[in-house]
């Protein structure tokens, strides 16, 4: 059986970054973002854990990620939904509001902070991207998708 090296892991993970954030970026409609989502997701979960790289040197602006919050909050037929932090808690949390726009641009932003490191990344730079990218997706985004990916599977559902 031929494995793929840690860097086809983390190459095949950019890409997928790149479309979701392209399609983020464009406006794309829901069913499409599921899709990015389902990959990223599925992607994420398979990264190796490797040594921890210096951090990414290129952060989102405030600015920027309020830019692309405005444009999917324009473009998406919903957004409010009801959740819970710690869904393993005993006794059980109490629900609190949650955004779908803001999920969908914090995922956007943990990704895009990386591929803008990447753009001019020597070696030891794109091991810290990638090492980041697999901490706060468990630490942050996956967190997330998950929520977005719970919303968009119901809102999606066929009525059938």
């Amino acid at each position: 059986m031929n494995e793929r090296s840690t860097a086809e892991i983390y190459e095949e993970f950019r890409e997928l970054a790149q479309a979701y954030c392209k399609a983020l970026e464009v406006g794309a409609e829901l069913s499409i973002l599921r899709t990015h989502l389902l990959k990223l997701y599925v992607a994420a979960v398979s990264l190796p854990a490797i040594p921890c790289g210096p951090a990414p040197t290129r952060d989102i602006t405030h600015d920027e990620a309020m830019g692309i919050f405005r444009l999917i909050g324009k473009k998406l037929p919903i957004d409010y939904y009801w959740d819970t932090f710690q869904p393993l808690a005993d006794p059980p949390e109490l629900a609190i509001a949650s955004s779908l726009v803001d999920d969908l641009t914090d995922i956007w932003r943990d990704l895009k902070n990386g591929l803008l490191a990447l753009e001019n990344a020597d070696a030891a730079a794109e091991r810290g991207v990638w090492w980041n990218w697999r901490f706060s997706f468990y630490s942050h985004w996956g967190h997330h998708a998950i929520g977005a990916l719970r919303v968009l599977h119901d809102y999606l559902k066929p009525e059938d």
